[in-house]
């Protein structure tokens, strides 16, 4: 059997999948790819203008066009937007030729990091209770696309690269 090629990470808004993400690709020189950093540069906007501009919806739709090519990858360290695995078809892409790491983070983690933070269009207007209920409704969507759930809680970024290489390896694949 063909062992998964490329390191996936999903998680929640602000659970660190990006900054896991290159310090995976540093450790390994794997090539890192952020599916929101690839549709702000083809789109030539921020997540929250297009959100604004034009919808979700309109998200969604490039979103999904930018996963089913990065899923082609071979050897990649990709990290997805937090909603990314909430489409079926994206997971289904995804899961051919990658491993899911799921990078959870306690609720007060995400409220401080993203506190200050206009990039965040699905937090406009939450207060922690309805941040709380978003988590509560994608979590379950979440431990079901992961290979692996990876706590994050009070580890450094690179403690948790560390531990995502080494399942990794240990799994058969070979970053």
């Amino acid at each position: 059997m063909r062992k998964k090629g490329n390191i996936i990470l999903c998680g929640f808004m602000a659970s660190g999948k990006t900054e896991v993400g290159k310090s995976i690709a540093s450790m390994t020189g794997m090539p890192f790819i952020d599916t929101d950093e690839l549709i702000v540069r083809r789109e030539g906007e921020s997540i929250s203008s297009i959100f604004e501009s034009r919808g979700e919806a309109y998200f969604r739709k490039v979103e999904k066009k930018i996963v089913f090519e990065v899923s082609n990858e071979n050897g990649a360290v990709i990290a997805l937007g937090g909603g990314a695995v909430l489409d079926p078809d994206n997971l289904e892409a995804i899961r051919r030729n990658g491993r899911v790491y799921l990078l959870v983070v306690p609720l007060e983690a995400v409220i401080e990091r993203t506190r200050t933070s206009p990039e965040r269009p699905l937090l406009q207007g939450k207060n922690e209770e309805e941040l709380r209920k978003l988590l509560e409704r994608r979590m379950p969507v979440y431990l079901e696309a992961a290979d692996v759930v990876v706590d994050t809680e009070r580890k450094s970024i690179e403690d948790v690269a560390e531990a995502i290489i080494s399942e990794f390896r240990e799994y058969g694949s070979d970053p």
